[in-house]
């Protein structure tokens, strides 16, 4: 039981990698798209916290 939830976690890990690698013209790293994700997450966080667009230093650095 614990070895197939470990083994899920990486096989999901491994598909959304290859997703993210494989389906876009232009190459971005994932790592790069991983940050995005973070970023676009906080930015839709803090707009509904807020009720409007968080300024730049609502975000942590």
């Amino acid at each position: 039981n614990k070895f197939s939830t470990y083994a899920s976690w990486w096989i999901r890990q491994a598909i959304t990698r290859a997703i993210l690698d494989k389906t876009r013209t232009i190459r971005l790293p994932v790592h790069f798209l991983e940050l995005r994700s973070q970023f676009f997450k906080a930015f839709y966080s803090l707009l509904k916290e807020l009720g409007r667009e968080p300024t730049p230093s609502k975000f942590p650095r």
